[in-house]
């Protein structure tokens, strides 16, 4: 029996048709956009969870959903950042 995991949490920010949502204290972003301020919930597997808000920003700039992931946030925008100091 597959069992789908669904998350409920709070739409923090919205951008480029995506929402940042808080669960406790962790932070998805789901591919659709949604009022900041709502209650939603999602799919598990259909969401990128993200290491920190920090990363979850990052990502929200991000056109493409499929792209996000900790190792694309980590090389394509904080290694500039530090080749940048």
């Amino acid at each position: 029996m597959n069992f789908i995991k669904k998350l409920h949490g709070k739409v923090i920010e919205c951008r480029n048709h995506k929402s940042l949502v808080q669960v406790g204290s962790k932070f998805y972003i789901i591919n659709r956009e949604c009022n900041v301020g709502s209650e939603v919930t999602f799919i598990k597997e259909d969401s990128k969870k993200m290491a920190s808000y920090l990363f979850a920003i990052a990502a929200m700039d991000e056109d493409d959903f499929n792209r996000i992931n900790y190792d694309y946030i980590a090389t394509s925008l904080f290694d500039n950042y530090r080749q940048d100091i």
